[in-house]
C-alpha cells in the first residue's frame, strides 16, 4: 500500500471518510461558508505562481484548493482547514491541527512529485495551500494571527461564497496580503517541487 495509515483528516474529523480531502473525487455540494471566495483563492495562487508555472498547471492547483470548500460543511469540526477554530478549542490546538494537515498534505504532494505524478502533486499542493491562504483573511484570524471561532456572529455574515458577496472577495485582497502570500506559497512550492523532474514539465522555464 502507498500509505501506512489513513489520512490525518480521519483522525481530526470524526465521521469523515479517510482521504476525503486529498484522494477522493469532489462532491457535488459547495460549502456555503465561502471564506475567501473561490475566485479569491484562485487569484492568490495565480499571483504567487503565475511567473513560475504554466497556466494549465496553475489551474490544477486552484482546483485542488477548491476541493476544501466543495467537501467541507457547516460543522465546526472542519474549522482548522480554514485557519479557524472550534469554540471548545484552544488557539494552540486549532493551530496544531491546521499545521499537521498542511504538513501531511505537503508530504503527500512531495511524494507524488518525486514519483513524477505531477498533476496529483499540484492538486495536493493546492489542497494544502487552502488553509495557508485563509490564514491571511481578517475574517479568519485576529490581529495577532490567532484563529477566530467558527461559527461566530457577525463574522458568519461576512464570508464570501463568491465574488459578489461578503468581505473576502478578490477585490478585498490587499497589496500586503498578496505580498505575504506570494512569499509563503512560493516557499511551500519549493519545498514540494525542488529537485524533482516535475519542474521540467510544469514550469515555464525550470529554475
Amino acid at each position: 500500500s502507498e500509505f501506512l495509515s489513513t489520512n490525518i483528516t480521519e483522525e481530526l474529523l470524526i465521521g469523515t471518510a479517510p482521504y476525503i480531502f486529498v484522494r477522493n473525487s469532489p462532491l457535488a455540494s459547495i460549502d456555503i461558508l465561502g471564506l475567501w471566495s473561490p475566485e479569491g483563492h484562485d487569484a492568490l495562487l495565480r499571483h504567487a505562481l503565475g511567473d513560475i508555472l504554466r497556466p494549465d498547471f496553475i489551474t490544477i492547483a486552484q482546483r485542488g484548493s477548491r476541493t476544501i470548500d466543495e467537501q467541507s460543511s457547516l460543522s465546526p469540526a472542519g474549522a482548522f482547514m480554514h485557519s479557524m477554530k472550534q469554540r471548545t478549542q484552544s488557539v494552540g490546538e486549532a493551530l496544531g491541527r491546521r499545521d499537521i494537515f498542511i504538513k501531511m498534505t505537503l508530504d503527500l504532494a512531495r511524494y507524488d512529485a518525486h514519483h513524477e505524478k505531477c498533476d496529483e502533486a499540484l492538486r495536493l499542493f493546492g489542497v494544502a495551500m487552502h488553509p495557508v491562504m485563509d490564514s491571511a483573511s481578517p475574517l479568519h484570524t485576529d490581529a495577532q494571527g490567532n484563529p477566530i471561532i467558527w461559527p461566530s456572529f457577525p463574522n458568519f455574515t461576512h464570508h464570501s461564497p463568491n465574488d459578489s458577496h461578503g468581505g473576502e472577495r478578490t477585490q478585498d485582497i490587499t497589496t500586503m496580503i498578496y505580498a505575504t502570500q506570494d512569499k509563503t506559497i512560493r516557499d511551500y512550492y519549493d519545498q514540494v517541487f525542488d529537485d524533482c523532474k516535475c519542474k521540467q514539465k510544469i514550469e515555464k522555464q525550470p529554475r
